[in-house]
């Protein structure tokens, strides 16, 4: 209904960069951890906090000169009831994607696209679509084309699909949820970005 019911600051106050946000249990209690991103202008940290704004765990995603701002998304991609977390620059950075257990451990690494691009790389996880297994989507930010692409938690291609005209340079945002009901599990949901 609106009504607020936690409220905290993720970065510093005087911060305006904007912060990207993402859920997951990072440390198996059964409750939902938030996780914080900057989104441009500050070094590359990924902050984890309970409800109430308290930090549990924090460490750079890439090196700390890398200003262009993270996407972050999280999902239990290993079935061990631990969320992993996932993460890749916005516009300005490479198109590598990062895969991190919650203290900071680097699980995997790979480029969603080639490694020229610039325009960011928006993420989003599963540990299931429709009976496929766990996986990492990922779409092009502003200058790439509409592609969307799913991957292991390893980098392994599991395909992609177009969701605007091939023509489109607008960049893309993406999410996933189970939006209708049926028995096959999430799905993955787009918009222009």
């Amino acid at each position: 209904d609106g009504d607020v019911i936690s409220q905290f600051f993720a970065f510093h106050t005087d911060y305006r960069g904007g912060v990207d946000v993402a859920t997951g249990d990072v440390d198996a209690d059964g409750v939902d951890e938030i996780i914080t991103v900057p989104q441009r202008d500050a070094s590359p940290i990924i902050r984890t906090f309970s409800f109430d704004g308290t930090l549990l765990r924090e460490f750079l995603s890439f090196p700390e000169t890398m200003k262009a701002g993270l996407n972050v998304a999280a999902a239990d991609l290993n079935r061990d009831d631990v969320a992993e977390i996932i993460t890749a620059p916005r516009q300005g950075g490479g198109p590598q994607v990062r895969v991190f257990e919650s203290d900071g451990n680097i699980i995997s690494q790979f480029f969603a696209y080639g490694q020229s691009f610039r325009g960011g790389v928006d993420v989003a996880a599963t540990r299931s679509i429709q009976g496929s297994g766990a996986m990492i989507v990922t779409s092009a930010g502003p200058g790439g084309g509409p592609q969307v692409r799913m991957f292991s938690r390893y980098g392994v291609s599991r395909g992609q699909f177009f969701p605007y005209s091939t023509q489109f340079r607008g960049g893309v945002r993406v999410s996933i949820g189970d939006v209708d009901e049926d028995s096959r599990g999430p799905e993955i949901l787009t918009a222009p970005a």
